[in-house]
């Protein structure tokens, strides 16, 4: 299958339709894997870059046997026969994707239940004829109170093209007894360490229930699109323990409440309890995530989703997206501000509706559907002025003199490696003396991700010195960057997009070359855009030869007030660049 899709790939790299030769898989059936190829191809045209195409056929070539996937279902048994049906194909398009599904079955409940729900995976699996095999007690808790896998999941089955379905038992050889999880979180921690033993890949975590991704506030409480953990788990951890604490409280009646009050509360306790099952619900989907990427690489990825989303068509089903692209249907950096549900399924479905409204279920999984990544560090330096004390490698210039002791900062600001990532993105090399002459003591803030992948630097404007010195202050992004071997993986673009706005909501301005070819993204992520080359103020100032676009993103109407853009427009078109010569 690869091997010759492989082929087509590099025939074609823009990615276009195959028309030709998907006509020549419908006439010629027999042909082997044309099912495979046709899926395949229909979702890389529809989602996929070029690198990304090229980094999933590396990833699940017929070499990479041992990929799999670890799919933890919940409320399977709440799901209507059509989701069902579309689920079981999602299925099918996994294990014709390359990756071995393996399923947990989590039910809360009678042990009925999880039984239940297991023998209606294996029916809907048989229904497409998949191979499914129950795995009772996969895990074993030795005498030294170790684990070990009971038997080789790979050779004894995923290695046969079987699909194996879990139940969370432990079998105790101390007292020869199978006993259900206590944690399902640390289940599945002990899980991925036992599959990493037996030489299996685990790519994938995906969890699927009735309730969909970690709910955002930002988001209007629809799902958050991706989440770095190491960042943000105790904070959405805190979030959702506030408001699981908060449900628990309208729960009790208190001696003091007004008798209307505690009518209210017996009367919306059916209701309350279940919100309150569905953050407990949330809180223990985020400690599976947190725990079972801990010991994974960086390059894994999480989902959590509803069943229902995990069974739509191939563009716009979670799961097969992910397997392809390794990020979510939509950027998690895309504006907030953007409130109108757009009805027009081609353009801007990622924008939120104003209010819990009713989603057309086509969109659906745009709105329930949460990425995880075990994530990587976000350092933000926040001092308007480098000095020696706050920075490495910063010229004898712009030292500054200290009275007694010197201050120690802790974290400084590594120039050496903040240069490199510049030259290294840009393709130019930084004259460091004449931008720090620009910038110093204008630093609103530079936010660094990881050990230098990413950057984005941010100066308040006009700095000073400068010729317009009447334009009113506003945050302008001077520079973004991120390595070029990096660019488009683990989301580090989005992350620090995310960083700025959530730092900068009310005004934030950047320019980008009117060639560059990501200026549709920012396009995406900025509410204004405008032509520097154009006549400005009427007045004949036209500047045909200026290469730069103007992006504006903001809350405060800065675009609605002419004279304001025409202000924005004059000073960063005219803004010096600080390349060597």
């Amino acid at each position: 299958m690869f091997s010759t899709f492989s082929k087509i790939y590099k025939h074609s790299t823009k990615l276009k339709p195959f028309i030709s030769k998907t006509h020549t898989f419908k006439k010629f059936y027999q042909q082997p894997n044309a099912q495979n190829k046709e899926l395949i191809l229909s979702v890389l045209n529809s989602t996929a870059t070029k690198r990304e195409a090229k980094d999933y056929l590396k990833k699940y070539s017929a070499d990479n046997k041992k990929n799999a996937c670890i799919i933890i279902l919940k409320d399977l048994l709440l799901q209507p026969d059509y989701v069902l049906d579309g689920f079981s194909s999602t299925i099918k398009n996994l294990k014709m994707l390359g990756i071995n599904p393996i399923f947990v079955i989590s039910e809360h409940g009678a042990k009925e239940t999880s039984s239940s729900a297991a023998n209606l995976l294996d029916r809907i699996c048989h229904n497409k004829e998949l191979k499914t095999c129950f795995c009772p007690d996969l895990i074993t808790r030795k005498k030294s109170f170790e684990y070990r896998l009971s038997y080789p999941l790979y050779n004894e089955i995923l290695k046969h093209g079987i699909i194996p379905i879990l139940e969370p038992y432990i079998f105790d050889e101390i007292n020869s007894k199978r006993n259900l999880t206590t944690s399902f979180p640390d289940y599945i921690k002990e899980l991925i360490s036992l599959l990493n033993q037996d030489m299996i890949s685990v790519e994938k975590i995906f969890i699927l229930n009735e309730h969909g991704g970690l709910p955002s506030a930002e988001r209007s409480n629809y799902a958050h699109v991706f989440v770095n953990l190491f960042n943000e788990y105790n904070p959405i951890l805190k979030q959702l323990e506030t408001e699981k604490k908060f449900l628990e409280n309208n729960l009790k009646n208190k001696d003091n409440q007004p008798l209307i009050i505690k009518i209210q509360n017996t009367i919306n306790k059916t209701r309350i309890t279940n919100s309150l099952d569905v953050y407990n619900s949330h809180i223990e989907n985020l400690k599976i995530m947190n725990e079972g990427l801990q010991n994974l690489p960086l390059s894994v990825t999480g989902v959590i989703t509803t069943i229902s989303a995990s069974s739509q068509e191939q563009a716009k089903n979670p799961l097969l997206h992910n397997i392809l692209t390794d990020r979510s249907l939509i950027s998690c950096s895309l504006p907030v501000f953007k409130k109108e549900q757009n009805t027009d399924l081609t353009n801007n479905w990622y924008e939120l509706p104003l209010q819990h409204k009713t989603i057309d279920p086509r969109l659906s999984s745009f709105f329930e559907t949460t990425v995880l990544k075990k994530g990587i560090n976000i350092r933000t330096f926040a001092h308007s002025k480098l000095t020696q004390y706050n920075s490495i490698g910063l010229p004898e210039k712009f030292w500054v003199k200290e009275k007694g002791q010197p201050k120690e900062t802790g974290n400084k600001l590594d120039l050496y490696k903040f240069t490199k990532i510049i030259n290294s993105s840009f393709q130019k090399n930084l004259d460091l003396t004449h931008y720090l002459n620009r910038i110093d003591g204008n630093i609103a803030a530079i936010i660094v991700v990881g050990d230098y992948e990413g950057i984005a630097i941010l100066t308040y404007e006009p700095t000073t010195g400068h010729k317009n010195s009447n334009v009113k202050p506003f945050v302008y992004l001077d520079k973004f960057a991120v390595m070029p071997h990096l660019k488009g993986s683990l989301g580090i673009s989005d992350i620090i997009f995310n960083e700025m706005f959530k730092r900068f909501p009310n005004e934030l301005l950047w320019r980008s070359r009117r060639d560059n070819v990501v200026n549709k993204w920012y396009f995406q992520r900025s509410c204004g855009v405008v032509d520097l080359s154009v006549d400005l103020d009427n007045n004949g100032d036209i500047k045909k030869d200026n290469i730069f676009k103007l992006f504006y993103y903001g809350t405060n109407g800065g675009f609605e007030d002419p004279k304001r853009l025409q202000e924005y427009a004059q000073y960063i078109r005219d803004i010096e660049p600080s390349w060597e010569k």
